[in-house]
């Protein structure tokens, strides 16, 4: 492997899970002598917050603004004013949003356009780091890396969606990038299928897979959790994963009252409900509400390390197709699969035969099964087989494959 010292490289950077992901890699570039300029932009979710809980030093993208750059966003701001203009005045799809507020993000995307340009200039990146290319920033700082001949590399920032969806948006992910390095060989397939070329795909398993088999689940975590959590310490923890809302919190709620309804005479688990990091607080109040109304100790919960409960829970249910639910099987947790609705989720846990299928009251009973019993061997076997397609091989060793391609790619530039 080639050395990597004194190599430079500039990272666009924003959202915590996103750091989550990309961090451990990044850190050990750094150790090895890598140079590492951290980039994030303005954004009314304040991606520099982030940055700091990491303890990241950071630059915003404003920061390279001179008179120059300046006059070559004001040039092209105004000569897209006349060229949008008629397609806001006339057309139904543009006038979805307000026009002061299409104005604000269009004038965002040409300032970074050219700012982005400068970056790489003044920081003479060898290499450029993105999540993915699904935001116009950091398909924005794509497109100019290649323009300048310099490598992109992109990550997996969860489980893909098996569905003619995914195909359209997979280019979308990684039309730059000279290397996707993926988790495993089910979302190397589906990259395949929807028509990536080959040479980008890179398999080198999940880091945050192989930190979350490491953690400490001794009984001194457990009494810590259970104090963080407010829970006694004779009871037992049933994990509800709730997915992110995009509409309304009415089927969320059609899901989780026959789950109430079943924990209600069981006085020795406590229910413990997580939300996606980006829900907002009045569908978590009004869930909240509800199921504190039924199960008055339930506890509701938002950026709480998740992880740290699923290691010390009975069992998991799941409403969708999570990520997360591929690491509770990950962390030998069993998942069960509400769907009293019998939607057709992409990622179905159940239809994979990995988790219980949870469409009826009568269902339950398969859950008291492997509670008093544990998991099937049958369906143990179909879980590791699952686990090791999605997660490649949560080895240890990660981390080293991630430098590995890295070095490789930077060897061969």
């Amino acid at each position: 492997m080639k050395t990597l010292k004194d190599k430079k490289a500039v990272c666009f950077i924003g959202l915590k899970h996103h750091i989550r992901i990309m961090s451990p890699i990044l850190r050990e570039l750094e150790q090895r002598g890598m140079q590492i300029t951290y980039v994030t932009a303005l954004n009314s979710g304040s991606f520099e917050i982030g940055l700091r809980e990491e303890g990241l030093n950071y630059r915003m993208t404003y920061d390279y603004l001179d008179g120059e750059v300046a006059k070559k966003i004001e040039k092209a701001y105004l000569e897209s004013r006349g060229l949008l203009e008629p397609k806001m005045l006339h057309d139904k799809v543009w006038q979805y949003t307000n026009l002061y507020t299409m104005d604000i993000a269009i004038r965002d995307m040409i300032e970074n356009f050219f700012l982005f340009d400068k970056i790489l200039a003044v920081e003479g990146a060898d290499v450029v780091f993105v999540l993915h290319e699904l935001n116009f920033w950091t398909k924005m700082l794509a497109y100019r890396s290649s323009a300048r001949k310099i490598p992109v590399v992109s990550f997996q920032e969860g489980m893909y969606p098996d569905s003619p969806y995914f195909s359209e948006i997979a280019g979308l992910l990684c039309d730059y990038s000279s290397a996707v390095l993926l988790w495993g060989n089910h979302a190397c397939q589906l990259f395949k299928r929807a028509g990536v070329p080959e040479e980008k795909l890179r398999i080198v398993g999940s880091c945050h897979a192989d930190q979350i088999v490491k953690m400490d689940r001794s009984e001194r975590r457990r009494g810590e959790l259970y104090k963080a959590l407010q829970i006694r310490g004779d009871k037992k923890i049933i994990l509800l994963i709730v997915p992110y809302m995009a509409n309304s919190s009415s089927d969320v709620l059609a899901e989780i009252d026959p789950l109430l309804h079943w924990l209600k005479d069981k006085k020795d688990f406590c229910l413990v409900l997580k939300f996606h990091p980006t829900e907002i607080a009045c569908r978590i109040g009004e869930i909240a509400e509800y199921v504190r109304g039924r199960i008055s100790d339930a506890v509701v919960l938002q950026h709480f390390d998740p992880y740290r409960i699923v290691c010390f829970s009975e069992a998991c249910f799941i409403i969708g197709s999570s990520t997360l639910g591929a690491e509770v099987l990950l962390l030998g947790k069993p998942l069960a699969e509400l769907n009293f609705r019998q939607r057709d989720y992409p990622n179905s846990y159940g239809k994979r035969g990995v988790a219980i299928q949870i469409a009826r009251s009568d269902d339950f009973l398969k859950c008291e099964n492997i509670l008093r019993k544990g998991i099937p061997e049958e369906l143990n076997a179909r879980i590791s087989n699952y686990v090791n397609e999605i997660f490649y091989k949560p080895d240890g060793r990660t981390i080293e494959r991630n430098i590995e391609t890295i070095s490789d790619m930077l060897a061969r530039k």
